[in-house]
C-alpha cells in the first residue's frame, strides 16, 4: 500500500464519520421536535375537550 492511498483511506472514514455524526444528530433533533409537537398537540386537545 501506497502512503497516499492510506492517507486517502483515513480520509474517506473520517468524512464518512462525520456524515454519520451529522445524521444522527439530525435525527435526534427531529424526534425531540416531533415530540414536543405531539406533546402540545395532545394536550391542546385536552383542554379542547374540556371546553366543549
Amino acid at each position: 500500500m501506497s502512503l497516499s492511498f492510506i492517507i486517502f483511506i483515513n480520509h474517506v472514514k473520517s468524512i464518512i464519520l462525520l456524515y454519520l455524526f451529522f445524521i444522527s444528530l439530525c435525527l435526534t433533533l427531529w424526534i425531540k421536535l416531533i415530540i414536543v409537537f405531539l406533546k402540545n398537540f395532545l394536550s391542546t386537545l385536552s383542554t379542547t375537550k374540556y371546553i366543549f
